[in-house]
């Protein structure tokens, strides 16, 4: 085994490298429009009433998004901010972000101290989820704010409350459910600030579905107040509830794709005007002309149908492209939709380019975004791609680097 040796390279070169722009060092990139994030907060705040909260979901690194650099600079246009693991709140913290936050997901009692001591804000699930975090809280003389999850329909996570049709079971598990949540807000350590559920509708058309969902949450705290269970913040509707169900806004929304201009496919007659706040962009690294018979990229998965020009651009299924035996889709260069043509590689895609006058290497190429007068949105890409928006956004952008403007 050799020895490892730590080389001191030339300080020259380093600092040539390390002051280069991110679009001459780095062969793809995205480019983070902040100021499309504030308008379509802006414009989301037209919707819904004003003593309903906003929090912002910043989670998987804000849709690809940054969740530090957006949380910075929208934390004075929300009220709070909702993450999925507890290591991407503490991350927050961390970079000064003093709002409240909300972790989704699961979180092990045993980091109780961690919670409070940043002062995060975690979800429970069920009654033994609580008593744990419960009697951590208490051991040391702590208060661990909560927010109890309801499961109204999605089958994940929460206390369970699906629309049994069958005569007798639906009673049955309400009236369990309203006891479970009970005892949670009885136990001492827990500050049971709020309850929530979420919709099963992010990316489908089943609105009856979801408006049985939010009668039953609806019913749900009604029959608690009876019992003089209350919360301070009850909340429910995701970015495709508040455009689609105006009473399911409640105390708060938890817009996520929305913030980010991505409109999903169910809500595309909404009367709201985004702005995609993702660019990806890349530059033409080769150009070959080619006779028409030509086989291009693994498995010659495509034969050229004339003469033409193939241009090689250094971005792949390694960046987030999803891969395809036959791929559909396209770039733009110079204002002008180039196919894209044979498999995508790991590191690089071919286009078709042959009607491009005047292309050349270093020209910007556009993979997501806008340039002249086309723009690629995330929504068409996924339709290539077979996939949702928000899967494209947090793929593209796992190995780019970041410009924000």
């Amino acid at each position: 085994m050799k020895e490892n040796k730590k080389v001191q390279w030339p300080e020259s070169i380093r600092k040539k490298w390390a002051e280069a722009r991110i679009e001459d060092k780095y062969p793809v990139w995205s480019q983070i429009d902040i100021s499309a994030i504030k308008f379509n907060i802006s414009q989301l705040k037209t919707l819904i009433p004003s003593r309903t909260k906003v929090m912002a979901v910043v989670k998987a690194d804000a849709y690809g998004h940054g969740s530090v650099k957006v949380a910075e600079e929208i934390e004075d246009c929300v009220e709070c901010f909702g993450v999925g693991r507890a290591y991407e709140a503490i991350d927050l913290r961390e970079h000064g972000i003093s709002s409240p936050i909300l972790v989704f997901g699961y979180t092990s009692p045993s980091f109780t101290d961690v919670l409070t001591g940043y002062e995060l804000t975690q979800t429970v699930h069920d009654y033994k989820m609580a008593k744990e975090f419960s009697e951590a809280a208490v051991k040391q003389n702590k208060k661990l704010k909560v927010h109890i999850k309801l499961d109204t329909g999605m089958g994940r996570l929460g206390i369970f409350l699906h629309n049994i049709t069958e005569p007798g079971r639906f009673k049955e598990y309400f009236l369990k459910a309203v006891s479970e949540v009970e005892r949670i807000a009885s136990l001492p350590g827990l500050n049971v600030e709020g309850i929530y559920t979420h919709f099963a509708i992010a990316d489908s058309l089943d609105f009856d579905y979801a408006g049985k969902q939010l009668v039953i949450f609806s019913d749900f705290l009604h029959e608690l107040e009876k019992k003089s269970v209350v919360f301070s913040i009850k909340h429910c509707a995701g970015t495709s509830a508040l455009l689609s169900f105006p009473d399911s806004c409640m105390d708060m929304v938890r817009p996520g794709k929305l913030i980010y201009g991505i409109l999903p496919e169910c809500c595309q007659k909404a009367k709201i005007s985004l702005k995609q706040a993702l660019s990806v962009k890349s530059s033409v690294i080769y150009l070959k002309n080619v006779p028409k018979g030509t086989r291009i990229s693994y498995s010659s998965s495509y034969f050229t149908g004339k003469d033409t020009v193939i241009a090689t651009i250094p971005v792949g299924f390694a960046d987030g492209l999803v891969w395809e035996s036959i791929p559909t889709g396209c770039v733009l260069i110079k204002g002008q939709r180039a196919p894209i043509i044979g498999r995508v590689c790991m590191d690089l895609i071919m286009v078709e380019a042959g009607h491009i006058e005047g292309i050349r290497v270093g020209d910007e190429v556009v993979i997501v975004g806008g340039q002249g007068n086309e723009f690629v949105s995330l929504n068409e890409m996924a339709a290539h791609s077979k996939t949702i928006p928000t899967n494209i956004s947090t793929f593209l952008t796992v190995r780019t680097r970041k410009i924000y403007v």
